[in-house]
């Protein structure tokens, strides 16, 4: 009898240690539809500095960015139903023109969301290439999402997942049935010209999405930068709440 637990023992010890029973990670972080824009009005933004725990690893020191004009736009989207955490949470995507120390970052990086099945995947990232920057759109009662934090991301250049197929729902009609594949960027929270990030659990992870109707719709949105007029075109990526387990440098060892 004695045997027989010990085997039963043997056999849960297994079980909880496999990525597919481990505990799916909650996310206070919405799934972001991001569109391609045309500028009708706005300025090239300033030099900013910034921080991640990719740079903090490299240099342990913030370095100062050069960003190009917005590229991107996204707002919070319904993804197969789920819920909008934060309808006036919209983000940014400001092209990395260069960084003034021009360093070399490449890391290899594990994470896990729903299109992994909450499973570990790993995939290459080298060179940062986007700012994501907390926006407001302006509409009839619309306010800035103060508690949203800014995202350095980094090209994938290894590993991917399998395409999905995805029901999405925002504030552009209409709905749109679509497929993502990638990932093709991914992005850490990150520490802008020195304040402090209010999410260091969710990453965003960047998959790019199957041709879409033209929304062609003219907005206004407001940042740190300025109050810029845009017209949104067709969609271009989904930004997915991700869990970073780990990462560490493509030929070294396990980081923090």
């Amino acid at each position: 009898m004695k045997k027989v637990w010990l085997v039963i023992l043997a056999s849960l010890l297994v079980l909880s240690s496999c990525d597919y029973f481990a505990s799916p990670p909650t996310f206070n972080l919405d799934h972001f539809k991001a569109y391609n824009i045309k500028i009708i009005k706005a300025e090239k933004p300033k030099d900013v500095s910034v921080q991640d725990q990719f740079i903090e690893k490299l240099v342990n020191k913030p370095i100062t960015i050069s960003l190009k004009k917005i590229k991107y736009f996204a707002n919070p989207v319904n993804k197969n139903g789920e819920k909008i955490k934060d309808k006036f949470a919209h983000l940014a995507w400001y092209p990395i023109l260069k960084d003034k120390e021009r360093k070399e970052i490449k890391y290899r990086v594990k994470y896990s969301n729903q299109f992994t099945g909450f499973k570990v995947n790993e995939i290459v990232v080298h060179k940062l290439r986007a700012l994501l920057v907390p926006s407001e759109k302006i509409i009839k009662n619309s306010k800035f999402p103060d508690k949203l934090d800014h995202y350095l991301c980094y090209q994938v250049v290894e590993g991917f997942d399998r395409a999905k197929r995805l029901t999405l729902v925002d504030q552009f009609p209409p709905e749109v049935k679509t497929a993502a594949g990638g990932p093709t960027y991914f992005c850490n929270p990150c520490s802008k010209n020195g304040k402090p990030i209010n999410n260091n659990a969710d990453h965003l992870a960047v998959y790019v999405l199957g041709t879409g109707k033209a929304i062609n719709k003219d907005i206004v949105i407001k940042n740190q930068f300025t109050e810029q007029s845009l017209k949104v075109e067709d969609q271009i990526f989904l930004f997915v709440p991700s869990d970073k387990s780990d990462f560490f440098p493509d030929s070294g060892q396990p980081g923090d």
